[in-house]
């Protein structure tokens, strides 16, 4: 259930976040195809996302930590779900400071979270990002998971 998603019990909350990632990930359309027709990706998108990214920036546990960075990925099949999550300036902070995961497991999630952004959307990352934002990312992804650019973090642009 989407309430799961936002349970108190960090067990609960993992297990509802594996959960819509299998389902999601079952009914990905064929690539190029459009998700938004696609009653279970509206709902993602509408009621799953935002509590996704609070559950990202609220719950400091890896397991959860983990699964929500999978989900994030999974999601970034939708334009305007990567957008959503995009757009908040402490979700591109936290996505831009390459050692906010300190932990193995959720270090390697969020890795495979920015492969699945720059996979799905970097067509139009150029678009959201400053250049500098969109080439570490890209970066990034290449690198691994264990990849630090020079100074550790990368500087948002203003308005990006």
């Amino acid at each position: 259930s989407l309430a799961a998603v936002a349970a108190a019990q960090h067990e609960v909350c993992s297990g509802a976040m594996a959960s819509w990632s299998d389902v999601l990930q079952a009914w990905s359309p064929k690539e190029g195809a459009a998700v938004e027709g696609l009653g279970i990706w509206a709902l993602a998108q509408e009621k799953l996302l935002p509590m996704t990214l609070k559950a990202l920036l609220a719950k400091p546990f890896p397991e959860v930590r983990c699964e929500t960075w999978r989900l994030l990925g999974v999601l970034t099949v939708q334009r305007k779900a990567a957008q959503q999550i995009l757009v908040s300036q402490e979700m591109r902070d936290l996505l831009l400071d390459f050692r906010s995961e300190t932990a193995l497991e959720p270090r390697v999630a969020k890795h495979e979270f920015v492969c699945a952004l720059v996979r799905n959307q970097g067509s139009w990352l150029r678009n959201v990002l400053d250049e500098k934002v969109e080439e570490a990312l890209i970066t990034y992804s290449r690198q691994g998971a264990h990849w630090l650019p020079r100074q550790g973090r990368v500087i948002v642009a203003q308005g990006a």
